[in-house]
């Protein structure tokens, strides 16, 4: 499995506005009414990146009594966090495979678009499960690639297509894998058709920051980006709808 070089895109991957765009955590709400009797809820944003969903959810619950903390593998992308965090929130580096802390530490674990780039995926669910406290939830947020054929990035770079094939888990083999870890998982994948701006999402491409796009050889890069130039040059060009799936899981540990 082709790996994304984090160390390379981190200075440019905030430049992409989706990313700054974060709702608020409806589980984490619903997790801190679980734990309303506890002094202190502790919170794992697994894969944290540059810190922008620790950035929102902090601000948002200012009040509560929340613990913070992100773990990511990349410095670089760790480098990029730790300016606009609080000092209170607590960043560290580190695999989802082999994560720094003690069993039952956390009472909500969440990650965002990260679970595809975990090599090892058996052990990053073994550790959740470590490391998720009696009665607490783990939330991943995704796309579902094999629902997103005419995704624009597939359309234009199908390199990064195969390679998803290679890296992503289908909706259905992650329902198995935290099921089979006694959690209980409530999944869901929302299916969305759009016409997208043929400019707009050309200029995200040429940032490369999309990790589809990181990861593809120069050549197939170069050529996607030719084939997008071609299509918007054209007298006629047709709406150029796009697709895209977004899965949501919330599983649940007993306690």
């Amino acid at each position: 499995m082709r790996r994304t070089d984090y160390q390379q895109i981190a200075g440019t991957y905030d430049s992409t506005e989706i990313r700054r765009q974060i709702e608020p955590d409806t589980d984490l709400v619903q997790q801190l009414k679980a734990c309303a009797e506890q002094d202190s809820v502790n919170v794992l944003d697994l894969a944290c990146g540059t810190g922008s969903y620790l950035l929102a959810q902090s601000q948002r619950f200012a009040k509560q009594p929340i613990n913070w903390h992100g773990l990511d593998a990349s410095s670089a992308m760790l480098a990029q966090a730790r300016p606009k965090l609080p000092n209170s929130i607590t960043l560290s580096e580190g695999r989802a495979e082999t994560m720094p802390y003690e069993a039952a530490r956390f009472d909500y674990i969440t990650s965002r678009f990260a679970f595809h780039h975990f090599e090892d995926k058996e052990a990053a669910l073994d550790e959740v499960a470590r490391v998720l406290a009696p009665g607490g939830s783990f939330r991943i947020f995704n796309i579902s690639p094999e629902l997103m054929e005419r995704w624009w990035v597939y359309r234009f770079f199908p390199a990064g297509r195969q390679h998803d094939r290679q890296r992503f888990w289908e909706a259905h083999q992650l329902y198995r894998g935290l099921l089979s870890r006694g959690l209980e998982p409530e999944l869901r994948v929302d299916f969305r058709i759009r016409q997208v701006d043929l400019d707009e999402v050309l200029e995200e491409a040429r940032k490369r920051n999309l990790s589809q796009l990181a990861i593809i050889d120069d050549a197939d890069f170069q050529a996607g980006l030719k084939a997008m130039e071609q299509r918007r040059d054209a007298t006629s060009p047709e709406p150029l709808l796009d697709e895209i799936a977004l899965l949501s899981c919330c599983a649940r540990r007993p306690g």
